[in-house]
């Protein structure tokens, strides 16, 4: 029954994410027609982006890819709860040029898991077995430094039109501890962060939208792999 009910969910899952690449697709559909728009509107007013302009941005993704897999034992188990923190976006770029920006983009997510569970525990002094409540958490965090490339397409007085690839170090780890004197931590855990970091690479790809409301103060829209499919966040020029 365990084997099948992980089937179905991992079957769920597949699909979910295809649900959301899909939408993903018609939201970078959205942003390339607003960047035609603005290329059509460009006018002859201070770019967004040149050449030794520096720009900064605070973001916060959706869904947070790096602790999906945690979801299994929310359906599995009903009485697992699982949190999560982010993705958290960072970043910072300079123009080289009026067209290419490079810089850095430091991101980070977290979640956690709570699973409650019951075993039978022997009690040797009534010699009768009773039944126990016990807690597991299990903490999952993962961490990246990129350096990032980007191409800017327009040359527009409020729109920023950009992609941007990044790679660099990436790190993962887990954490685990339960109320079940018997339970094993540290060997599980050990294992668990190594296979989780066999080769500590990050990379991110994703195309995004700036938009300036004064000189200094914007927002930011991106889309595709960073942890994240999307993210939303606030831009400042300086």
């Amino acid at each position: 029954m365990v084997l099948i009910g992980f089937e179905t969910l991992i079957l769920g899952q597949i699909t979910n994410i295809c649900e959301q690449l899909n939408s993903l697709n018609k939201i970078k559909g959205l942003l390339v027609l607003i960047g035609i728009g603005a290329m059509i509107s460009c006018n002859a007013g201070a770019q967004v982006f040149k050449e030794g302009a520096s720009l900064a941005t605070v973001g916060y993704g959706f869904p947070n890819l790096a602790g999906a897999w945690l979801r299994l034992w929310t359906v599995v188990n009903p009485d697992a709860t699982k949190s999560s923190l982010g993705p958290i976006h960072l970043k910072y770029e300079y123009g080289l040029t009026d067209k290419l920006g490079i810089g850095a983009s430091i991101n980070f997510t977290s979640s956690k898991l709570i699973n409650p569970y019951t075993s039978f525990v022997y009690n040797s002094t009534t010699g009768t077995y009773s039944q126990v409540e016990y807690e597991e958490k299990i903490k999952f965090s993962s961490f990246n430094a990129l350096v990032r490339l980007s191409y800017h397409y327009l040359g527009h007085d409020k729109v920023d039109f950009y992609s941007g690839i990044g790679i660099g170090y990436n790190r993962n780890s887990f954490g685990f501890s339960s109320t079940d004197p018997s339970a094993d931590e540290d060997s599980e855990l050990e294992t668990l962060n190594g296979l989780a970091n066999i080769i500590p690479v990050g990379y991110e790809a994703t195309l995004g939208l700036r938009y300036m409301f004064t000189e200094n103060i914007g927002a930011y829209m991106e889309i595709g792999w960073a942890k994240s499919l999307m993210q939303f966040g606030v831009a400042a020029r300086f």
